[in-house]
């Protein structure tokens, strides 16, 4: 459920590892620095410094980046794995959907990245780093996740800086990502299982199922119920 941005400089490999026994659906879209040009000239897309330069053959440095993604992402994703035609049909079907998955991309990187110009700060590579790890430590901890105080200590970071730079980097406060991430997980599970509403507001950490469908209802504008009975029918 995350998405990563590789800028790559020619001349460079890139090679993936997985650990034995892990599974992972994927997909890898590649883009040469014109065709992205081409696509965002005349938008009001703000991308982050690192890939505007590149695009403009100012830099020739890697970057990378990686962030969870929206629902509309992961839609987007799976509906790659769902194609209809077959012949010259389905490589039209398979373009059209990468085209939808880059819009996609490209207005998140824009939502979370639009401002890093402005506030004159730098990101090390080590900030980065930092911003990762917190970012698949709430992930991974929804139900009990680690308060500011208590991520700045694992990571031995300054709790003022840690929360500047996360802001810097995710475009959004620490609370607020977390927020985000329990509302998707929810959004996930609610469409490929068939759990209780009050099994899903635990799985996410809430502990009353009435809260839950309120954060929820205001998040995606839609009850807990009505996004079940969209992708399984009605299940009671």
């Amino acid at each position: 459920m995350t998405f990563g941005v590789l800028i790559q400089p020619s001349g460079l490999k890139k090679v993936e590892y997985f650990p034995a026994a892990q599974h992972e659906q994927s997909v890898t879209l590649l883009c040469e620095p014109a065709f992205l040009e081409d696509i965002i000239s005349g938008t009001s897309l703000a991308l982050p410094t690192q890939i505007k330069q590149f695009l403009y053959g100012k830099s020739h440095d890697m970057y990378h980046c990686a962030v969870r993604m929206r629902p509309e992402m992961s839609n987007a994703v799976k509906s790659l794995f769902e194609l209809e035609y077959t012949g010259k049909l389905r490589q039209l079907q398979i373009e059209a959907k990468a085209l939808d998955l880059i819009c996609h991309t490209l207005d998140q990187l824009s939502d979370m990245w639009g401002g890093q110009e402005q506030d004159g700060l730098s990101l090390r590579r080590k900030d980065l780093e930092r911003i990762a790890d917190i970012c698949e430590i709430l992930d991974k901890n929804l139900v009990d996740a680690p308060t500011i105080p208590e991520l700045a200590r694992a990571l031995s970071w300054n709790e003022t800086q840690l929360m500047r730079t996360f802001r810097q980097a995710v475009g959004i406060t620490v609370h607020n990502y977390l927020h985000r991430a329990r509302m998707e997980r929810a959004y996930e599970v609610l469409s490929s299982t068939e759990m209780s509403i009050t099994q899903v507001a635990m799985e996410v950490g809430y502990e009353y199922a009435s809260n839950f469908t309120t954060a929820f209802r205001r998040y995606f504008k839609l009850t807990p119920k009505q996004i079940r009975n969209q992708n399984h029918g009605s299940i009671q």
